[in-house]
């Protein structure tokens, strides 16, 4: 194997592990720039992405996270290589303030 396909081999094995897949319970989670979209749910808590090389993959990380803490929606309060937000759950209407 040449110097080349084995660097190859490396940077495609890094790039994969990297990379988290959507689990089966996060692919509802919708994820929001709009503060009014989450105003009736139920605020979960902050959650972040680790350093991602892809877009994708920050998204999937947040989905994850927010599926783990009880939520269905994720206000995306940064996209600056590790994306940031809260988990909202909200199935739920929350009694108004």
């Amino acid at each position: 194997m040449g110097k080349r396909k084995g660097l190859m081999l490396v940077v495609c094995a890094g790039i994969s592990v990297s990379c988290a897949s959507l689990k089966p319970e996060a692919q509802e989670v919708r994820l929001t720039h709009e503060k009014t979209d989450v105003n009736a749910c139920k605020d979960l808590g902050s959650i972040q992405s680790w350093i991602s090389f892809s877009f994708r993959d920050a998204q999937n990380q947040l989905k994850n996270k927010a599926s783990k803490a009880g939520g269905d929606t994720v206000l995306v309060t940064s996209t600056f290589g590790d994306d940031a937000g809260t988990a909202y759950d909200c199935r739920q209407p929350q009694p108004k303030k």
